[in-house]
């Protein structure tokens, strides 16, 4: 019961009275600018009979700023008509106000928690996506939700050029570092197989493939000299006048030569390549 009378709501009036005894001087000072004794937490109440709905922060203006509030207050004010607003601590730093704006919330407590509140998060520099509950409203909210092509696209060029966060990437790169590939999930592959069931190629996706998948050859000499390279196994085949499968075998080693030539695969370390080709047909 002490517990509880300590930490019974308190109205706005005595709010009122706090700030007006509050001074900046009994503050802590701070030299940096981002904490200079600019902001003011303030509380949102129903005319009617003081009940304090909302708790915030900010500038001297924010308090009677009634724009980009969030959807539950705009929804109690809609209902019970414009607030009346308290500035109950003034002059106060970052800090101290995130600090006074957790405390009044876990006071008041915010209607998810039974109490009156329309704040969304905890106060303070807390992230609404950080609770469980919201990201468990928002997955609900999501799952089967088909956008459309429009939608789609005003999403991709809001993320174009945005460069992922540092906890982003090394999220990925220790994902990465146990293996994990997301084309290698059933999940992903049940997805891909989906999509292309029953769904026919048009010439240009074929050709598309078969560059993406061609793996370019050079054709070099019996000393070693390149003498020309091909996109892919295919297309050198019908420029000598062999088979693809006779170049694929000299590539991959099981024999020394095809059509009279070395042939090997066309990337950076073609120096190491091609002293592993003439080895291989020196020994022949």
């Amino acid at each position: 019961m002490e517990n509880q009378q300590k930490r019974r709501p308190i109205s706005s009036t005595e709010y009122l009275e706090m700030g007006a005894s509050h001074s900046s001087r009994d503050l802590p000072t701070r030299q940096s600018k981002h904490l200079q004794n600019r902001y003011v937490v303030y509380l949102h109440a129903r005319k009617s009979d003081g009940q304090i709905f909302y708790v915030g922060i900010g500038s001297e203006k924010r308090p009677y700023d009634f724009k980009d509030r969030n959807k539950f207050w705009r929804n109690y004010v809609n209902k019970y008509g414009e607030p009346s607003v308290t500035v109950a601590f003034k002059s106060l730093s970052l800090p101290e106000a995130q600090e006074i704006e957790r405390f009044l919330i876990s006071l008041h407590r915010r209607v998810a928690d039974g109490g009156t509140l329309t704040n969304i998060t905890a106060g303070g520099d807390s992230n609404p996506m950080h609770e469980e509950s919201i990201r468990s409203a928002m997955s609900v909210a999501m799952k089967g939700r088909v956008f459309s092509d429009e939608t789609i696209q005003k999403m991709k060029m809001s993320a174009k050029g945005r460069p992922p966060t540092p906890q982003a990437v090394a999220a990925t790169k220790a994902k990465h570092a146990a293996g994990w590939n997301p084309m290698h999930s059933d999940a992903a592959k049940r997805k891909v197989s989906k999509y292309w069931t029953g769904r026919a190629r048009s010439d240009d996706q074929k050709k598309k493939n078969g560059i993406a998948h061609s793996k370019p050859v050079e054709q070099l000499d019996v000393n070693g000299n390149v003498l020309a390279r091909f996109d892919s196994q295919r297309q050198a085949a019908k420029a000598i006048g062999c088979t693809a499968a006779l170049i694929g075998m000299c590539v991959g080693g099981v024999t020394k030569t095809a059509a009279g030539f070395i042939w090997r695969r066309a990337h950076p370390f073609a120096d190491n390549d091609n002293a592993v080709a003439l080895k291989r047909h020196n020994e022949k």
